[in-house]
């Protein structure tokens, strides 16, 4: 095969991969003249602990996209060299490599760092119609800065977030308000976990912390 008609870079993040947290690289695609043609890209090799997207494919007569790495508690702490290889997305065989052409980024460095914060939350109990709260326990690990706004992940059917409260450098604690729909199941709802999202030198991150259970009672008489 002659050179190929494109090349690609990862842009170097001005953050860390925070543990429990997910992190955006930004990838940049410089066409050949008159190659117009979709993307293939995926990360080859990733350091124990940190999990990728699904590969990413990036349009024909597109140039940008947006790699996202994930980080688990058991990564460790570290500075990576990672890179991010491409190919047609068309026109070959992936099997054998036939009629594609494979290339890799220049490599760029990610620190794995310690989460921003842990947040445990309270057992709540709330009835089938009703308006409750499930309070959270605020430990800071690093410091950031202006405020975070913080969600709900797998809440039972019938189970409102009426809406995302805010975290500020310093806050003990943060308080969910929940609507319970008077056809809500009853029962106990376990494994609640936050999304606590983070802005940080101009990029949003994502960090998943605590395990909650909530109650759903039926509605006294």
């Amino acid at each position: 095969l002659d050179e190929a008609p494109f090349s690609v870079e990862l842009e170097q993040p001005g953050i860390g991969l925070a543990k429990n947290a997910e992190l955006d690289l930004k990838v940049k695609v410089q066409r050949s003249e008159g190659f117009e043609g979709a993307l293939y890209l995926e990360m080859d090799w990733l350091p124990p602990g940190v999990t990728k997207q699904p590969p990413l494919i990036i349009p024909a007569g597109e140039s940008t996209g947006s790699y996202k790495i994930s980080a688990t508690p058991q990564s460790k702490d570290g500075q990576y060299r990672l890179s991010i290889s491409a190919r047609e997305n068309e026109g070959g065989n992936p099997r054998s490599g036939v009629g594609l052409h494979y290339i890799a980024s220049p490599p760029i460095d990610v620190e794995v760092v310690d989460p921003y914060l842990e947040i445990t939350l309270d057992r709540a109990a709330i009835e089938q119609g009703k308006t409750g709260k499930l309070i959270g326990t605020i430990k800071h690990l690093r410091p950031f800065e202006g405020v975070a706004s913080a969600k709900l992940l797998r809440l039972p059917a019938g189970v409102t977030l009426m809406e995302q409260p805010e975290i500020k450098p310093g806050d003990e604690s943060v308080t969910f308000v929940l609507q319970v729909a008077p056809d809500a199941l009853t029962g106990q709802a376990k494994e609640i976990a936050c999304d606590v999202a983070i802005s940080e030198k101009g990029q949003i991150i994502h960090q998943q912390t605590g395990s909650g259970i909530l109650r759903i009672d039926e509605t006294r008489k």
